[in-house]
């Protein structure tokens, strides 16, 4: 039976070159960052790369179109553009081995200019692949890190609550994927009754066609789930935490960057969410150690001609079993 393997990413500041002083300064250091992203994508999933993924911080349609040339498997591509050029926007890419439609949804701005919030995607799989539709949403909500105001906590909780709306209208039987940035912690109020009602356990209210929403969120692995102590015993003084933990650069560690899964993708639909395979993923080229032997994600940083890390965010990966189709993985 094929998977189907899932990623997000916010990639930090992929600004067309001197637009932004947070972006890439010319054209060879933006194509310096562009390398060292799809050379991290293409070695997901130990080397198989992504079928779906969904990517935040993206300036232009010029820039993902420069990105998915430097991937090795070809992708359909979405992408929603900020209302204001000072800022980013989202982007959706599908293999073509896996999908043969990719469409727009729906976007979210709160206000005209606004980076989008959440983009809504219909990916539908191929015939050998089962031939069903996922509802694919990547998001980006308002920065707790850059604005601490009253003004853009509310904005995240009524984002959420768009999302919940425009979800119970899709119907939720449909299997969603809800992913990305979320400038919020899982046990936060926008994941709440008030916001997109996330649960961490099984809840008969997933498979209910009536409820208004009801999304389960992986993250809970990660703030719940132990290390081995054995291993860590073994290890003693030399131990590194098994894995990444948190998905942001911030002091103290936050969990921003999560997965959420209507019933139908959790089990019973298309898909069946492999949830031991959520992770936040880590190489050698994009990753840092703190002093205690924790893993960080390492920055962008360029400087002569050549750079060093990537992102301020671990990328997401999941894997999801595809449960029709005559497709081998």
């Amino acid at each position: 039976m094929a998977d189907l393997r899932v990623a997000f990413w916010n990639v930090q500041n992929l600004f067309e070159p001197g637009t932004s002083k947070y972006g890439p300064t010319d054209e060879p250091e933006l194509l310096a960052k562009l390398d060292v992203i799809a050379r991290s994508l293409d070695g997901l999933f130990a080397g198989a790369g992504p079928d779906l993924v969904g990517l935040a911080e993206i300036h232009t349609q010029r820039i993902l179109d420069l990105l998915v040339q430097r991937l090795r498997h070809r992708y359909l591509k979405l992408f929603e553009r900020s209302g204001d050029g000072r800022w980013t926007g989202l982007a959706v890419l599908a293999r073509e081995g896996s999908f043969t439609r990719l469409v727009v949804e729906e976007a979210y701005h709160p206000w005209v200019t606004s980076m989008p919030r959440w983009l809504m995607a219909r990916c539908q799989l191929r015939e050998d692949q089962g031939g069903a539709s996922i509802l694919f949403v990547v998001n980006h909500w308002r920065s707790r890190v850059t604005d601490a105001s009253s003004n853009a906590a509310e904005e995240r909780l009524e984002t959420a609550r768009a999302l919940r709306g425009k979800l119970a209208r899709s119907r939720l039987d449909r299997c969603a994927i809800v992913l990305g940035d979320f400038n919020a912690e899982p046990f936060e109020e926008p994941f709440g009754e008030a916001g997109l009602r996330s649960v961490r356990h099984f809840d008969p209210r997933l498979w209910d066609g009536e409820a208004a929403s009801c999304l389960y969120n992986t993250a809970w692995r990660f703030l719940a789930e132990p290390d081995w102590w054995e291993v860590v015993e073994a290890r003693g003084e030399a131990y590194v935490a098994s894995r990444p933990r948190t998905t942001f650069n911030a002091s103290p560690p936050v969990l921003f960057d999560q997965l959420l899964v209507s019933g139908y993708a959790l089990r019973g639909g298309p898909i069946t969410l492999r949830e031991s395979s959520v992770a936040y993923a880590a190489d050698d080229a994009t990753t840092s150690s703190t002093s205690s032997g924790y893993r960080r994600p390492l920055p962008w940083t360029y400087g002569a001609g050549s750079g060093s890390g990537a992102s301020d965010h671990f990328p997401l990966v999941a894997t999801f079993r595809m449960n029709g189709g005559t497709a081998d993985d």
